[in-house]
Parts: structure tokens; C-alpha cells; sequence
């Protein structure tokens, strides 16, 4: 999507367009039309593109579940023309501190797990996201994500893809009752055309803008994430803090 002249314009839905989109005065690029349609909201409201890929992201979060969100990673390279440099965040997850090859191989593993908590890292994006609002962005984290907040408590319309994509997971989904609960209501993905709603990323969200960094990885997520510590696990509530942030470095352009 993009901005001229105070038109919006779109390259066409949800699946890949050969078209291509000009704009004058912005441009908002994602794979989900109402994220695009959030981050151009941004930028007509004086924001810039931080901002507008903060707000994005958020949004993402429920259009495209497949991808990270809060409990991810997240990467960013980036030009800031306020001070004419290029950058570039790492925000990706740290191992578990008490992960090693040794341990790995004691619990029968021969190559690393792929799912469950022995696959489990400490998620960045939290950390990354709020790094990037505090460097670059100018609006308040609040207003940014305030419509995943909102899509969070009231639910969104499930799409086809929504649902193909969650139903392609289904079997790893249904093996822990958290992800099945929040995934598969009913025990199976959400029908198309349904309302889809997830209160506990609604909490999290609030709790992050409300308490930084370390309402995520040092409060009440934190130790409903890993509520207890468990025999042989490499996770737990004294160890789901990060030992350093995101990185974030830069060069003059």
C-alpha cells in the first residue's frame, strides 16, 4: 500500500501480486492488508517509519500467525535519516542457559529438537521491539499497539489462509494444551469467517507497554511461561531473563 496525494493504493490481497505499488509520500509493505492499512494510519497521523513498522508488527502478530511475534525473534536493518546512519538490530532468542551438547545428548537427543522446551530460547523480539521504540520511533508504544491490543480482546474475521495456515501445524499445535488451547478452540484451527481471539496476548501486549522489558521476561509472563522448574529442563523461572538486550549497532552513511 501506498500514500500520494492522500490516496491509498494497494498492490491487490493477501497472496503475492506482480503489481507493482508507487507512492510519493510513503509506502507500507505486508503480507497482511489490514497490518499495511494500520502502518499507513501511522504515517498519516505525522509517524514515522518506525513507527509505522512497530504498529505493523503488531497487527502481524494475529494476521500472520506463522510468523514471530511477541515470543519470537525479531531483525531489523534500518536508515536513520534524523542522523544520517545505517543500522542494525539482532534481537534473536539467547540459548537456555543450562543448554549444552552433553545435556542434549543425556536426554536421548541426536540432533536438536525442533519443537517443545528443549527446542525453547529466550525470545528477543520483546526486548528488540522496545529497543527500536526507544531509539527511533517518536509516538507513544500505546497508540502503536493499541489495534493488536484490539485484535487481541475482540478477535479478528479468520481468513482462508489464517486457517490453512494453523491447520498445517495442527499436529505439532495439539501436542501442548497452551498452543492448542489459543490454535486449535474446539480442537481443530478456527473455521473460516469465525471470530478468532487470543486474551492472553491481550495481557502480555498491555503488560510490555505498562512495564517495559521486564514485565516480559522478569514478571508475571515470565513466570507463567515457566511457572516452575522441571526435572532436566533447561528453562527455568530463575533463567528466563536475558543476559544482555538486543544489539544495535550503527554506521555513519
Amino acid at each position: 500500500m501506498a500514500i500520494d496525494s492522500g490516496q491509498i493504493w494497494t498492490s491487490g490481497d493477501e497472496r503475492p501480486s506482480a503489481a507493482v505499488a508507487y507512492g510519493a509520500n510513503g509506502m507500507v509493505a505486508s503480507a497482511s492488508p489490514s497490518a499495511a492499512a494500520v502502518g499507513l494510519g501511522v504515517l498519516q497521523r505525522g509517524g514515522n517509519a518506525f513507527d509505522a513498522a512497530l504498529a505493523v508488527a503488531g497487527v502481524e502478530w494475529f494476521n500472520l500467525p506463522a510468523s514471530c511475534g511477541l515470543g519470537g525473534d525479531i531483525f531489523a536493518v534500518f536508515y536513520d535519516a534524523n542522523n544520517d546512519r545505517i543500522g542494525a538490530l539482532n534481537g534473536s532468542g539467547e540459548v537456555a542457559r543450562r543448554a549444552s551438547r552433553d545435556y542434549y545428548v543425556s536426554q536421548g537427543y541426536g540432533t536438536m529438537p525442533l519443537a517443545g522446551w528443549h527446542a525453547a530460547a529466550v525470545p528477543g523480539a520483546a526486548h528488540g521491539y522496545l529497543t527500536l521504540h526507544r531509539e527511533l520511533a517518536t509516538m507513544p508504544l500505546a497508540d502503536l499497539w493499541a489495534p493488536a491490543l484490539r485484535y487481541a480482546r475482540e478477535g479478528v474475521a479468520v481468513t482462508d489462509k489464517i486457517h490453512r495456515v494453523i491447520a498445517g501445524s495442527a499436529d505439532k499445535l495439539g501436542q501442548f494444551p497452551d498452543s492448542a488451547e489459543v490454535y486449535l478452540p474446539g480442537g481443530a484451527a478456527p473455521k473460516v469467517g469465525s471470530r478468532w481471539r487470543n486474551p492472553g496476548l491481550a495481557r502480555t501486549i498491555e503488560a510490555v507497554i505498562e512495564g517495559g522489558a521486564d514485565a516480559f521476561y522478569r514478571g508475571e509472563i515470565a513466570k507463567e511461561m515457566v511457572p516452575r522448574p522441571r526435572p532436566g529442563a533447561v528453562c527455568s523461572g530463575s533463567t528466563s531473563s536475558p543476559s544482555s538486550a538486543p544489539s544495535c549497532t550503527t554506521r555513519s552513511a
